[in-house]
């Protein structure tokens, strides 16, 4: 398994005017028109940076490692404290982790939990997710030809479930998102 996105976000316990920050920092986009946080690209560093006017970051971007993601919001918090402002990095946190996995084998459809949905109204086609896992298969052609009968709703939600699969290939990539702890299931 390898991790593909890791998007870490913490509290810096100062607030900032995000106008004059534009003016003074390269590589950022600032619009409180159309979104409220300062989109900022550092060339060296890598990866995105969300900053808020309230104090909290954001960075997220391919990270190979947790350690890499929390090391570039590090640096954009250094970066932040070395233009005079009084940061003090809090309540880092993990978001989101994604990873893709190579799978050796073919995949059973008849051991997939019951619990596994398909939301069309929320997610893409290629998106099948349960209480605790979501799963992004890679193409919408090939989710089309394997998730069969998922235009029959179950509920009055609009949940649809996933009923038996067929013509899996020997090898299939799944993207794996796990937002109540890390990789539980693989």
């Amino acid at each position: 398994m390898q991790l593909t996105n890791v998007v870490v976000q913490a509290n810096l316990g100062c607030s900032f005017d995000l106008r004059e920050l534009a003016y003074r920092l390269p590589n950022v986009r600032y619009d409180p028109r159309t979104f409220s946080a300062l989109i900022w690209q550092h060339r060296k560093i890598g990866g995105n940076c969300l900053l808020f006017s309230n104090g909290i970051i954001n960075c997220n971007g391919k990270c190979l490692s947790i350690q890499d993601g929390r090391r570039r919001l590090r640096r954009y918090a250094r970066l932040l404290q070395q233009m005079g402002n009084d940061v003090r990095l809090t309540q880092v946190q993990i978001l989101t982790a994604s990873a893709s996995h190579q799978l050796s084998g073919r995949v059973d459809p008849y051991r997939l939990p019951s619990e596994f949905s398909f939301e069309p109204e929320i997610f893409s086609r290629r998106h099948v997710s349960s209480s605790r896992h979501a799963f992004h298969l890679p193409s919408l052609r090939e989710t089309q030809r394997h998730l069969r009968g998922i235009g029959q709703d179950m509920s009055d939600t609009g949940t649809h479930r996933v009923l038996p699969l067929r013509s899996l290939p020997d090898t299939p990539t799944v993207e794996v998102r796990d937002d109540s702890g890390l990789f539980g299931l693989l």
